[in-house]
Protein backbone atom coordinates (compact mmCIF):
# COMPACT_ATOMS: atom_id res chain seq x y z
CA UNK A 1 0.00 0.00 0.00
CA UNK A 2 1.34 3.42 -0.83
CA UNK A 3 1.41 5.82 1.83
CA UNK A 4 -1.31 8.25 1.06
CA UNK A 5 -3.43 5.06 0.36
CA UNK A 6 -2.77 3.98 4.04
CA UNK A 7 -3.20 7.37 5.70
CA UNK A 8 -6.83 7.47 3.88
CA UNK A 9 -7.75 3.59 5.64
CA UNK A 10 -6.62 4.70 8.96
CA UNK A 11 -8.99 7.98 8.57
CA UNK A 12 -11.77 5.23 7.50
CA UNK A 13 -10.66 3.09 10.06
CA UNK A 14 -10.77 5.97 13.14
CA UNK A 15 -14.23 6.98 11.55
CA UNK A 16 -15.93 3.31 11.89
CA UNK A 17 -14.24 2.67 15.56
CA UNK A 18 -13.97 5.78 16.82
CA UNK A 19 -10.92 4.68 19.09
CA UNK A 20 -8.08 2.84 17.97
CA UNK A 21 -4.61 2.25 19.97
CA UNK A 22 -1.65 2.81 17.75
CA UNK A 23 -0.36 -0.81 17.66
CA UNK A 24 -3.96 -1.86 16.26
CA UNK A 25 -3.19 0.54 13.24
CA UNK A 26 0.35 -0.53 12.23
CA UNK A 27 -1.04 -4.06 12.44
CA UNK A 28 -3.77 -3.70 10.30
CA UNK A 29 -1.91 -1.62 8.17
CA UNK A 30 1.41 -3.86 8.39
CA UNK A 31 3.75 -0.83 9.10
CA UNK A 32 5.37 0.40 12.53
CA UNK A 33 4.20 2.47 15.14
CA UNK A 34 6.55 5.26 13.71
CA UNK A 35 4.55 5.21 10.05
CA UNK A 36 0.95 5.47 12.47
CA UNK A 37 2.08 8.69 13.88
CA UNK A 38 3.41 9.90 10.68
CA UNK A 39 0.12 9.47 8.75
CA UNK A 40 -1.13 11.28 11.89
CA UNK A 41 1.04 13.98 11.25
CA UNK A 42 0.15 14.27 7.58
CA UNK A 43 -3.47 13.96 7.88
CA UNK A 44 -3.25 17.48 10.51
CA UNK A 45 -1.29 19.07 7.99
CA UNK A 46 -4.41 18.40 5.79
CA UNK A 47 -6.82 20.08 8.42
CA UNK A 48 -7.87 16.71 9.97
CA UNK A 49 -7.22 16.68 13.56
CA UNK A 50 -6.31 13.40 15.56
CA UNK A 51 -6.56 13.44 18.94
CA UNK A 52 -4.82 11.34 21.26
CA UNK A 53 -5.71 10.15 24.92
CA UNK A 54 -2.55 8.51 26.12
CA UNK A 55 -2.95 5.05 28.91
CA UNK A 56 -4.13 1.75 28.68
CA UNK A 57 -7.55 2.49 27.25
CA UNK A 58 -5.80 5.34 25.24
CA UNK A 59 -5.50 5.73 21.50
CA UNK A 60 -5.91 7.77 18.46
CA UNK A 61 -9.54 8.88 17.68
CA UNK A 62 -11.41 11.61 15.70
CA UNK A 63 -13.37 14.62 17.37
CA UNK A 64 -16.81 13.70 17.82
CA UNK A 65 -17.95 17.52 17.55
CA UNK A 66 -17.67 17.43 13.87
CA UNK A 67 -17.13 15.08 10.79
CA UNK A 68 -13.38 14.44 10.57
CA UNK A 69 -13.36 15.18 6.59
CA UNK A 70 -15.12 18.23 7.54
CA UNK A 71 -12.70 19.62 9.95
CA UNK A 72 -10.95 21.87 7.29
CA UNK A 73 -9.38 25.37 8.29
CA UNK A 74 -11.06 27.04 6.18
CA UNK A 75 -10.65 30.92 5.56
CA UNK A 76 -13.20 33.62 5.53
CA UNK A 77 -12.97 34.15 1.75
CA UNK A 78 -13.44 30.20 1.22
CA UNK A 79 -16.72 30.08 3.63
CA UNK A 80 -17.94 33.07 1.42
CA UNK A 81 -17.14 31.73 -1.98
CA UNK A 82 -19.24 28.18 -0.39
CA UNK A 83 -21.93 30.94 0.56
CA UNK A 84 -22.36 31.85 -2.95
CA UNK A 85 -21.84 28.90 -5.15
CA UNK A 86 -24.79 27.49 -2.55
CA UNK A 87 -27.35 30.15 -3.45
CA UNK A 88 -26.42 30.74 -6.41
CA UNK A 89 -27.31 26.53 -6.87
CA UNK A 90 -30.47 27.26 -4.77
CA UNK A 91 -31.65 29.81 -5.89
CA UNK A 92 -31.63 28.16 -10.04
CA UNK A 93 -34.33 25.87 -8.99
CA UNK A 94 -31.49 22.48 -8.62
CA UNK A 95 -33.51 19.15 -8.86
CA UNK A 96 -31.09 18.32 -5.59
CA UNK A 97 -31.42 21.20 -3.92
CA UNK A 98 -32.58 19.19 -0.90
CA UNK A 99 -29.60 17.16 -0.66
CA UNK A 100 -27.02 20.25 -1.37
CA UNK A 101 -29.45 21.81 1.34
CA UNK A 102 -28.39 18.79 4.34
CA UNK A 103 -25.05 18.64 2.89
CA UNK A 104 -24.16 22.39 3.05
CA UNK A 105 -25.98 22.45 6.77
CA UNK A 106 -23.59 20.04 7.84
CA UNK A 107 -20.65 21.85 6.63
CA UNK A 108 -21.74 25.20 8.18
CA UNK A 109 -22.50 23.45 11.13
CA UNK A 110 -19.10 21.90 11.18
CA UNK A 111 -17.48 25.10 10.74
CA UNK A 112 -19.41 26.89 13.81
CA UNK A 113 -17.51 24.16 16.25
CA UNK A 114 -14.28 23.87 14.60
CA UNK A 115 -12.44 25.89 16.56
CA UNK A 116 -10.06 26.87 13.60
CA UNK A 117 -12.56 29.41 12.11
CA UNK A 118 -13.66 32.75 13.79
CA UNK A 119 -16.26 34.61 12.74
CA UNK A 120 -20.16 33.94 11.77
CA UNK A 121 -21.04 32.31 8.72
CA UNK A 122 -24.40 34.01 7.87
CA UNK A 123 -22.99 37.40 9.00
CA UNK A 124 -23.57 38.47 5.28
CA UNK A 125 -26.31 38.56 2.62
CA UNK A 126 -26.20 37.51 -0.92
CA UNK A 127 -29.19 36.51 -3.40
CA UNK A 128 -28.40 35.11 -6.61
CA UNK A 129 -31.07 36.19 -9.53
CA UNK A 130 -32.37 33.84 -11.82
CA UNK A 131 -35.34 32.22 -13.71
CA UNK A 132 -35.18 28.73 -11.96
CA UNK A 133 -36.78 25.45 -14.09
CA UNK A 134 -40.54 25.93 -13.68
CA UNK A 135 -40.66 22.24 -13.14
CA UNK A 136 -38.41 20.87 -11.06
CA UNK A 137 -39.89 17.33 -9.88
CA UNK A 138 -39.14 14.17 -8.49
CA UNK A 139 -39.57 12.47 -12.17
CA UNK A 140 -36.70 14.77 -13.31
CA UNK A 141 -34.53 13.98 -10.42
CA UNK A 142 -35.32 9.71 -11.20
CA UNK A 143 -33.94 10.53 -14.82
CA UNK A 144 -31.03 12.03 -14.00
CA UNK A 145 -30.41 8.80 -11.03
CA UNK A 146 -30.84 6.73 -14.05
CA UNK A 147 -29.12 8.75 -16.71
CA UNK A 148 -25.80 8.92 -14.64
CA UNK A 149 -25.59 5.27 -13.62
CA UNK A 150 -25.87 4.68 -17.67
CA UNK A 151 -23.33 6.75 -18.24
CA UNK A 152 -21.16 4.70 -15.41
CA UNK A 153 -22.01 1.62 -16.82
CA UNK A 154 -21.90 2.84 -20.34
CA UNK A 155 -25.42 1.38 -20.96
CA UNK A 156 -27.73 2.54 -23.85
CA UNK A 157 -31.09 4.19 -22.97
CA UNK A 158 -34.50 4.64 -24.00
CA UNK A 159 -36.27 7.62 -23.79
CA UNK A 160 -40.03 8.78 -25.10
CA UNK A 161 -38.98 12.43 -25.72
CA UNK A 162 -41.14 15.17 -26.63
CA UNK A 163 -38.93 17.47 -29.62
CA UNK A 164 -40.10 21.13 -29.67
CA UNK A 165 -39.20 21.01 -33.64
CA UNK A 166 -41.45 18.74 -34.37
CA UNK A 167 -44.32 19.48 -31.26
CA UNK A 168 -44.27 15.22 -30.59
CA UNK A 169 -43.11 12.71 -28.70
CA UNK A 170 -40.73 10.32 -30.11
CA UNK A 171 -39.32 7.00 -29.22
CA UNK A 172 -35.31 7.11 -29.27
CA UNK A 173 -32.29 5.32 -27.87
CA UNK A 174 -29.32 7.24 -26.55
CA UNK A 175 -25.75 6.19 -25.84
CA UNK A 176 -25.23 8.57 -22.69
CA UNK A 177 -21.91 10.62 -23.17
CA UNK A 178 -22.39 13.73 -20.61
CA UNK A 179 -24.65 15.82 -18.78
CA UNK A 180 -24.76 19.48 -18.46
CA UNK A 181 -26.60 22.28 -17.22
CA UNK A 182 -28.19 25.32 -19.47
CA UNK A 183 -29.73 28.34 -17.60
CA UNK A 184 -30.25 26.32 -15.32
CA UNK A 185 -31.61 23.63 -16.85
CA UNK A 186 -29.97 19.79 -17.23
CA UNK A 187 -29.22 18.22 -20.91
CA UNK A 188 -27.87 15.34 -21.85
CA UNK A 189 -25.43 15.09 -24.64
CA UNK A 190 -25.30 11.54 -26.38
CA UNK A 191 -25.67 9.39 -29.75
CA UNK A 192 -28.87 9.24 -31.05
CA UNK A 193 -29.36 6.18 -32.81
CA UNK A 194 -32.62 7.38 -34.42
CA UNK A 195 -30.45 10.34 -36.04
CA UNK A 196 -26.98 8.72 -36.30
CA UNK A 197 -25.57 11.67 -34.45
CA UNK A 198 -24.74 13.56 -31.38
CA UNK A 199 -27.73 15.25 -30.07
CA UNK A 200 -28.36 16.96 -26.75
CA UNK A 201 -31.55 16.01 -25.12
CA UNK A 202 -33.29 18.59 -22.31
CA UNK A 203 -33.83 16.56 -19.33
CA UNK A 204 -37.46 17.96 -18.29
CA UNK A 205 -38.84 17.01 -22.13
CA UNK A 206 -38.09 13.49 -21.11
CA UNK A 207 -41.46 11.61 -20.51
CA UNK A 208 -40.18 8.43 -19.67
CA UNK A 209 -36.72 6.66 -19.92
CA UNK A 210 -35.47 3.01 -19.23
CA UNK A 211 -31.94 1.90 -19.44
CA UNK A 212 -31.70 -1.24 -21.68
CA UNK A 213 -29.06 -4.20 -21.40
CA UNK A 214 -27.48 -2.88 -24.43
CA UNK A 215 -23.33 -1.55 -23.50
CA UNK A 216 -21.92 1.19 -26.07
CA UNK A 217 -18.51 2.05 -26.14
CA UNK A 218 -17.65 6.11 -25.24
CA UNK A 219 -15.32 7.79 -28.18
CA UNK A 220 -12.19 7.89 -27.27
CA UNK A 221 -11.72 11.20 -28.56
CA UNK A 222 -15.34 12.76 -27.28
CA UNK A 223 -14.65 15.74 -25.33
CA UNK A 224 -17.52 17.90 -24.16
CA UNK A 225 -16.00 21.12 -24.13
CA UNK A 226 -14.95 20.11 -27.70
CA UNK A 227 -18.48 19.70 -28.76
CA UNK A 228 -19.45 23.03 -27.52
CA UNK A 229 -16.87 24.68 -29.65
CA UNK A 230 -17.85 28.54 -31.25
CA UNK A 231 -21.18 27.83 -29.34
CA UNK A 232 -22.65 31.05 -28.19
CA UNK A 233 -25.16 28.89 -26.18
CA UNK A 234 -26.14 25.49 -27.13
CA UNK A 235 -27.41 25.17 -30.54
CA UNK A 236 -24.90 24.07 -33.16
CA UNK A 237 -25.03 24.94 -36.79
CA UNK A 238 -22.17 26.59 -39.53
CA UNK A 239 -19.68 28.42 -37.51
CA UNK A 240 -19.71 31.95 -39.07
CA UNK A 241 -17.75 34.60 -38.53
CA UNK A 242 -19.61 37.31 -36.37
CA UNK A 243 -18.54 41.14 -37.07
CA UNK A 244 -20.46 43.53 -34.90
CA UNK A 245 -20.12 47.25 -33.84
CA UNK A 246 -21.67 48.38 -30.80
CA UNK A 247 -22.47 51.36 -29.24
CA UNK A 248 -22.02 52.69 -25.39
CA UNK A 249 -23.69 51.26 -22.70
CA UNK A 250 -24.05 47.74 -24.33
CA UNK A 251 -19.99 47.78 -25.57
CA UNK A 252 -18.95 48.44 -21.63
CA UNK A 253 -21.55 45.19 -21.14
CA UNK A 254 -20.26 43.12 -23.78
CA UNK A 255 -16.57 43.64 -22.95
CA UNK A 256 -17.34 42.51 -19.21
CA UNK A 257 -18.11 38.94 -20.42
CA UNK A 258 -15.86 36.32 -22.28
CA UNK A 259 -18.99 35.28 -24.74
CA UNK A 260 -16.49 33.24 -26.92
CA UNK A 261 -13.18 31.81 -26.44
CA UNK A 262 -11.71 33.09 -29.94
CA UNK A 263 -13.49 36.71 -29.33
CA UNK A 264 -11.28 39.43 -30.14
CA UNK A 265 -12.57 43.41 -28.71
CA UNK A 266 -10.95 46.53 -30.48
CA UNK A 267 -11.94 50.00 -29.51
CA UNK A 268 -12.90 52.34 -32.29
CA UNK A 269 -11.10 55.83 -31.82
CA UNK A 270 -13.13 58.92 -31.24
CA UNK A 271 -15.96 56.52 -29.86
CA UNK A 272 -17.84 55.34 -26.89
CA UNK A 273 -18.00 51.78 -29.33
CA UNK A 274 -15.97 48.41 -29.98
CA UNK A 275 -15.78 46.06 -32.64
CA UNK A 276 -16.81 42.48 -31.24
CA UNK A 277 -15.29 39.98 -33.93
CA UNK A 278 -16.12 36.19 -32.86
CA UNK A 279 -16.64 32.44 -35.02
CA UNK A 280 -19.77 31.48 -33.60
CA UNK A 281 -22.58 29.01 -34.16
CA UNK A 282 -25.89 28.01 -32.83
CA UNK A 283 -27.45 31.59 -35.33
CA UNK A 284 -31.01 31.08 -33.26
CA UNK A 285 -29.18 32.23 -30.63
CA UNK A 286 -27.19 34.39 -32.03
CA UNK A 287 -29.68 36.42 -33.69
CA UNK A 288 -31.40 36.61 -30.45
CA UNK A 289 -28.33 37.88 -28.43
CA UNK A 290 -27.92 40.70 -31.73
CA UNK A 291 -31.54 41.82 -30.84
CA UNK A 292 -30.93 42.18 -27.15
CA UNK A 293 -29.02 44.92 -27.69
CA UNK A 294 -31.67 46.54 -29.24
CA UNK A 295 -30.09 49.92 -30.95
CA UNK A 296 -26.65 49.68 -29.46
CA UNK A 297 -25.63 46.81 -32.27
CA UNK A 298 -24.73 46.76 -36.24
CA UNK A 299 -24.29 43.91 -37.92
CA UNK A 300 -21.03 44.38 -39.84
CA UNK A 301 -21.09 40.78 -40.80
CA UNK A 302 -22.02 38.40 -42.33
CA UNK A 303 -24.56 40.11 -44.56
CA UNK A 304 -27.22 37.05 -44.77
CA UNK A 305 -26.81 37.68 -40.73
CA UNK A 306 -28.01 41.29 -41.09
CA UNK A 307 -31.06 40.23 -43.63
CA UNK A 308 -32.50 37.47 -41.21
CA UNK A 309 -32.59 40.06 -38.17
CA UNK A 310 -34.18 42.83 -40.53
CA UNK A 311 -37.01 40.27 -41.63
CA UNK A 312 -37.48 38.62 -37.98
CA UNK A 313 -37.65 42.74 -36.88
CA UNK A 314 -40.44 43.06 -39.52
CA UNK A 315 -42.33 40.47 -38.39
CA UNK A 316 -42.06 41.70 -34.68
CA UNK A 317 -43.10 45.23 -35.89
CA UNK A 318 -46.41 43.75 -37.09
CA UNK A 319 -47.02 42.21 -33.54
CA UNK A 320 -47.37 45.92 -32.51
Amino acid sequence: MSKLSNTMIMLVLLRAKQQMKIGEIAEILEVNNRMVQIYRDDLEKAGIIIESKPGRYGGYSLPKTYDSLLNLNLNPEEVMALNMAYKQLEESGLIYANELSVAYNKLMASLQVNKHYQGDVNDYQFVSKSSPAALSNNQEREHCKKIHASLIQKKQIHINYYSLLNDEHQERTVSPYALYEYRNSLYLTGFCHLRQEIRDFKISRIKSLATTDDYFVMPSDFSLKDYMTNCLGIFKDTTQKVVLKIRHPMSQIIREKIWSDNQVITDIPNEKAILFEAHLQGEIEIISWILSMGSDVEVIEPTDLKDKIREKLEKMIKNF
